[in-house]
């Protein structure tokens, strides 16, 4: 059929369709399997995905059921009924764990680790829309180079190198358990298939090391932080990371988030706007940091 279609029709019809479409449309024949995974149609189907609604694209939800014990996650439709979609498989079963952290999700992807108990140092990236997965190569700072350590994760995109990225920050913890400063750095591309370490000089914050989230916003990779000056409380911070240029930088909380327990502070991004909340025992408080 393709033979009496122009080729820009079928592009425009292709760039419309769903991923899980698009699964089935590449065992056609061999030209739409070149097109189908070319990186222009990648781009240009991911763009026209980004720019619909969101009520239009599936939620990723999951639950943990203690009968039997298993952890189970489904594509849900945005809608208000949450209809399942697709039920899915976790490409990332922990090894000592009952399930895996989400460090966090880009276009659709969505970065998984295994470091709640030990040092497994297994990472996935899976795209749950095509069931597929990548498990990442063992990073370099590991405990047989360091000795003890705790690590924090971000996941993100570089726009510039049309590349996904992880960046792992690794504090080595001192004879008194104490973080060691400035913490190992290192960074995984997925267009060049392994780590690499870059400069973490300047670095003089901390992560909780077992409740620390991110989020990714605007080419940067964004935690929440602490400092602990001598003499005095420990102050949290913002700290982002940018994709693109690998550099980091400290942003200041609003006065009244500064000495709070970290532990009770989720950031998050809200209608464009940078968004720290303060979750007390039933209610949360929100307080918008900058746009």
């Amino acid at each position: 059929m393709s033979d009496f279609i122009p080729q820009e029709i079928i592009l425009q019809i292709l760039y419309r369709l769903p991923i899980k479409t698009l699964v089935k449309c590449i065992l056609v024949c061999k030209s739409w399997l070149s097109l189908v995974t070319s990186s222009d149609f990648i781009n240009t189907h991911l763009s026209k995905t980004l720019s619909k609604p969101i009520t239009s694209r599936p939620l990723l939800t999951r639950h943990f059921t203690e009968s039997p014990k298993k952890e189970h996650y489904f594509l849900r439709l945005n809608r208000e009924s949450l209809d399942i979609y697709q039920t899915l498989k976790c490409p990332l079963k922990p090894r000592t764990n009952d399930y895996p952290r989400i460090v966090g999700t880009v276009h659709g992807l969505i970065c998984l680790s295994d470091d709640f108990v030990g040092y497994t140092n297994r990472i996935v990236l899976w795209n749950p829309s095509v069931r597929k997965y990548i498990e990442l190569p063992w990073p370099s700072i590991t405990f047989s180079e360091i000795g003890p350590y705790y690590f924090t994760l971000g996941f993100g995109f570089d726009a510039k190198k049309n590349d996904y990225k992880v960046v792992r920050l690794a504090y080595a913890q001192g004879n008194n358990f104490g973080d060691v400063f400035p913490p190992y750095v290192e960074v995984f591309s997925v267009a060049e298939k392994g780590w690499r370490l870059i400069s973490g000089e300047g670095l003089d914050c901390s992560f909780d090391e077992t409740r620390w989230r991110q989020f990714f916003s605007n080419g940067r990779v964004l935690w929440i932080a602490y400092e602990i000056k001598m003499a005095s409380r420990a102050k949290n911070l913002v700290l982002s990371f940018d994709m693109e240029d690998e550099k980091f930088e400290k942003m200041d909380l609003p006065l009244s988030l500064v000495h709070v327990n970290p532990m009770r502070l989720f950031i998050s991004v809200t209608n464009g706007m940078l968004r720290v909340s303060e979750y007390y025992v039933g209610e949360a408080q929100n307080r918008c940091v900058y746009g």
